[in-house]
């Protein structure tokens, strides 16, 4: 007959003590978990709204090497700064990052290195070059 501390050994730990169920570690099944876990881990539940942002600047950063600048971070249409990092994260989670000049707007997505060659700065931002320069990351003034 096994003895309780080895039927918890042998099932990963859960079972501590059956003479002491009430104190057994809170653990989630698999298809029972928190309201807001998906969010938590970066998916987005269908009907979720997230937030929107807007980038009218950017700061830029001579790169490691010093043969070029490149995007350090952007200044939201609120003043705010964000690294490159807490935007990339931010889009990875499922919030929306746009460019804005003029009438003009423009998606951010994350790239997984700086464009310029050999550079290894990551992550890095870009916007899809289209009609109109204006609202390209890249060319947005600096803050």
């Amino acid at each position: 007959m096994m003895r309780a501390n080895e039927i918890g050994c042998r099932t990963g730990g859960v079972i501590q003590s059956l003479t002491n169920v009430h104190s057994l570690p809170v653990r989630f099944h698999p298809h029972s978990r928190p309201q807001n876990y998906e969010q938590s881990q970066g998916r987005r539940k269908k009907g979720t709204q997230l937030a929107t942002y807007t980038v009218t600047k950017v700061r830029r950063e001579r790169s490691a090497d010093g043969t070029h600048r490149h995007l350090e971070g952007v200044i939201t249409s609120t003043g705010t700064h964000y690294t490159r990092r807490q935007v990339a994260d931010s889009i990875n989670v499922g919030n929306t990052w746009v460019t804005s000049a003029g009438a003009s707007t423009a998606i951010i997505h994350t790239l997984r290195y700086c464009p310029a060659r050999a550079c290894i700065a990551s992550p890095y931002l870009a916007t899809n070059p289209d009609s109109t320069k204006l609202d390209n990351l890249e060319n947005l003034p600096e803050g």
